[in-house]
């Protein structure tokens, strides 16, 4: 499958957040449950989605990781306004050589919302 955006993986009327990661505090186990790192998050926007995309930047061999999950919950960070989400059913879709760019909607923030209307 070749993946090119965050968008093109959900179904329509569905949204999701979106990661871009190093692997920093990205677990999941076995049975595809996990969370990810602690992050600026607005709660009020993250409890609104179904889905949780991963890319997961891999440097050593210049490739992109890309998962995607059901979101679960959230739970406070170690710091001020940060949350980790929690997630389930996560599976890994693919990799991409696609810029976090294109991939991500376009910004360079490392987390960001997207959706198909």
């Amino acid at each position: 499958m070749l993946i090119t955006t965050a968008r093109e993986l959900l179904t329509p009327h569905q949204s999701a957040i979106v990661f871009f990661t190093h692997g920093q505090g990205f677990h999941l186990d076995d049975s595809g449950e996990g969370e990810t790192g602690s992050w600026l998050l607005s709660p009020d926007l993250v409890n609104k989605v179904d889905k949780v995309i991963v890319y997961l930047r891999d440097e050593t061999e210049k490739v992109n990781h890309i998962y995607m999950g059901d979101f679960h919950s959230l739970r406070k960070g170690d710091r001020s306004r940060r949350w980790i989400v929690r997630f389930n059913n996560i599976t890994e879709l693919g990799t991409t050589y696609i810029h976090w760019l294109q991939f991500g909607n376009g910004s360079t923030a490392p987390v960001n919302y997207v959706e198909n209307a």
